[in-house]
């Protein structure tokens, strides 16, 4: 299907009707067909298109794209909604969805395998909408989950299994741009092989929903990795995972603790997964050493509790990774109160803070989350901010998008 220029589209599945699109090989440019449209649905320039519907729709893209949704032009503001379908893609190419402009997921339930990214958009892509329950968007397989310029959730139910980053706030095409990653709401388990959980070259925020995002025991990989400030202020936040601990600087609005690694505090001393560094109490071991100096906390498949002081369960789950290094942030948390991570029959401790954090590498602390030899961390494949440019001051307002051709992307 093309939606032409400056279109305005609805393509509604009806309800009980199960319908599939497909195209071939040869619809991509690159294998030398000139009339490609490199996109099973093609969405050009200036093109409003919304999928919508009761019914189900199958996409199964052998050429490049699921879905392709064009630039913003003298034709037209091009954007691309989803909403109430059921609407499963597949992939193995490049991007289940790719949005040059701006792109809606409000409501419905979308099943994704994609070579490349799940949900790409150039600039901003949304996810949900305050007060909604938002969608089901189950990622089963990707290079990277969830990317954008401004990367916004604000409801829903999100469940990513990448090989790099699951959620990556970034364009290297872009500059002035400021990047951001904002979790309103929603519930999201997100896992990655190699790459990054959270991975913004702006700001990360999570100020609520529930959030449970791991990262495989991969040298400079984390759960949480931000070029600017990472903030939590609300919700239940989980990460845990890359033996690497977690390069960023924390604002803590909202009480959290952690194990392993080291922080670096406001008033210059370190702390580590212990409290003020001490030894563990009688009878609570300390974890094995992992690689980079980390303890190995968790392992992979196996069960694990963070307990208050009295014994009170706050939040219990289920390995993902082997982690050497886990954050938890919940409104349940008292600031300087200490709580138990358990796993078998290791037992961690860890006092709840507050305000400004640096947390370092491993068990080597630094400004800005340095690695033992004294370099920088580097984020996942897509997530570094472009060369030599610097982060911008985020502009009042919506973001703007910018002018462009209708290519054959």
């Amino acid at each position: 299907i093309v939606c032409g220029k400056g279109s305005e589209v609805t393509i509604e599945a009806a309800a009980g009707t199960e319908n599939t699109l497909s195209d071939t090989e040869s619809n991509n440019d690159e294998s030398g067909n000139a009339d490609a449209e490199n996109a099973v649905i093609k969405c050009k320039d200036g093109s409003q298109v919304v999928l919508c519907g009761a019914g189900t729709l199958n996409v199964q893209a052998n050429g490049k794209n699921g879905i392709k949704s064009g630039a913003t032009t003298e034709d037209g503001e091009a954007s691309l909604t989803i909403r109430d379908l059921m609407l499963n893609i597949n992939a193995p190419v490049n991007d289940a969805v790719n949005a040059e402009a701006a792109l809606e997921v409000e409501s419905g339930t979308l099943t994704l395998s994609a070579g490349d990214d799940a949900l790409h958009c150039d600039y901003a892509l949304n996810i949900g909408a305050e007060g909604t329950d938002g969608p089901s968007v189950t990622v089963t397989s990707c290079n990277e989950g969830l990317e954008g310029a401004a990367v916004n959730v604000f409801s829903g139910s999100i469940s990513i299994q990448s090989t790099d980053d699951c959620i990556n706030a970034a364009n290297a095409d872009l500059s002035g741009y400021s990047y951001e990653l904002n979790i309103f709401g929603g519930t999201i388990m997100a896992r990655s092989d190699n790459g990054d959980g959270f991975d913004s070259n702006g700001d990360l925020t999570i100020s609520g929903g529930s959030v449970s995002v791991w990262t495989a025991n991969a040298a400079d990989n984390e759960p949480l990795d931000a070029d600017g400030t990472v903030t939590v202020s609300g919700g239940t936040v989980l990460a845990a995972g890359g033996s690497g601990g977690m390069g960023m600087n924390l604002v803590a609005d909202q009480p959290c603790v952690i194990y392993g690694g080291t922080m670096e505090m406001p008033d210059g001393n370190s702390q580590s997964g212990q409290p003020n560094g001490k030894e563990p109490p009688s009878g609570k071991e300390r974890p094995a050493q992992g690689s980079f100096g980390g303890a190995s906390l968790l392992t992979r498949g196996g069960s694990f509790t963070i307990a208050n002081s009295d014994g009170a369960v706050l939040y219990t789950g289920e390995a993902a990774y082997n982690a050497s290094f886990v954050f938890f942030s919940s409104a349940d948390l008292s600031d300087g109160e200490s709580y138990t991570l358990t796993s078998g029959e290791t037992q961690t401790e860890s006092t709840a803070q507050t305000g400004t954090v640096s947390i370092g590498m491993g068990t080597m602390s630094g400004p800005g989350g340095q690695k033992p030899d004294g370099t920088p961390p580097s984020g996942g494949m897509g997530g570094q901010k472009p060369e030599g440019s610097t982060l911008p001051e985020k502009p009042e307002g919506e973001n703007t998008q910018n002018n462009g051709s209708d290519t054959k992307a």
